[in-house]
């Protein structure tokens, strides 16, 4: 079952290790930290969790991924 979450490499797999926002197709889908985060704030941000505190913890959260040390 495909986790709707995630996405899958260009093979078709699946991909657990980045989220639909950030690989799509096989396919890193920003440039910069600044660029995800504007998108990921906007997916993040609910009742319970403000934007701003959707930018701190992404600020916090992404240099530590592999993401942003291949891009």
């Amino acid at each position: 079952m495909m986790i709707p979450y995630w996405d899958v490499d260009k093979d078709g797999t699946l991909n657990e290790e980045y989220c639909k926002w950030c690989y799509a197709d096989g396919t890193y889908t920003y440039n910069d930290m600044d660029e995800l985060i504007d998108v990921c704030v906007k997916n993040m941000v609910n009742e319970s969790f403000t934007e701003e505190q959707a930018r701190t913890y992404l600020k916090e959260m992404l240099p530590k991924l592999e993401l942003l040390e291949k891009v």
